[in-house]
């Protein structure tokens, strides 16, 4: 079985990916609906999505699968159930088991292996829509033209399904990478120029604290300042 490292933060989604024999998908539709309610019952499980494959074209299936913790998807990924089901499908598919865990989008904001702290979800969330917004604003003004100039006729599913892989192309290979870079840089900008800020008073304080300490008291007959004046010179008096 082919896994990948499972994040210790947040909510997790796992993608899995299964390539069916030749003329073996009915056989795996009805393994399907066999493990649906073991998953669904499954300790912290939120929902799924199967994305089946084209006839004739493709032979994988991927399913999504959302839990609310690293911890509960953990445990149906490694449950005995699991590992059963998992058994008893192996002679539809053609390789493994493959699937790929993360943190919910945790991915496109702390690099694998980072000890950094992942920013909060309102955070993502508005640095996420804040990308998707003029993509599925945009992207259809230029991509349908396109189709129909190849002669793709209008058919709404396979619209969508255009137009979603390449927002999600966009999203993941061009534009998160970058954008991500460029929050952090002006984030950290910002946290400095804050700090500069913030110790500011305290700079001010020790510099007065300074000034200060240099000056005299209000001088007094006899007495002199070194910070404000030269010593004084001896009075020479004519003899009587």
């Amino acid at each position: 079985m082919a896994q990948s490292a499972i994040p210790p933060y947040g909510g997790a989604t796992v993608v899995i990916t299964h390539r069916i024999r030749n003329n073996r998908h009915d056989a795996y539709e009805a393994w399907m609906e066999t493990i649906s309610p073991f998953c669904k019952a499954a300790t912290g499980f939120l929902d799924w999505h199967i994305v089946r494959p084209i006839p004739g074209i493709t032979a994988t299936y991927t399913v999504i699968i959302l839990f609310d913790s690293t911890a509960n998807l953990r445990g149906w990924m490694e449950s005995n159930d699991r590992k059963r089901l998992i058994k008893a499908v192996k002679p539809l598919l053609v390789g493994t088991d493959d699937f790929y865990i993360s943190s919910g989008l945790d991915f496109w904001f702390v690099p694998g292996g980072a000890r950094a702290k992942v920013p909060m979800r309102w955070k993502q969330f508005l640095i996420t829509w804040s990308a998707i917004y003029p993509l599925v604003l945009f992207l259809p003004l230029v991509i349908l033209p396109v189709l129909r100039t190849l002669g793709v006729p209008s058919y709404p599913p396979l619209n969508t399904l255009v137009l979603t892989a390449a927002i999600v192309f966009f999203m993941v290979y061009l534009i998160m990478p970058r954008y991500i870079r460029i929050v952090q840089s002006g984030s950290s900008r910002s946290s400095q120029s804050l700090t500069s800020i913030a110790s500011f008073p305290q700079a001010l304080r020790r510099r007065m604290e300074s000034l200060n300490s240099s000056r005299c008291p209000l001088p007094t007959a006899g007495t002199w300042c070194p910070a404000t004046a030269s010593p004084p010179h001896p009075h020479t008096h004519d003899n009587p």
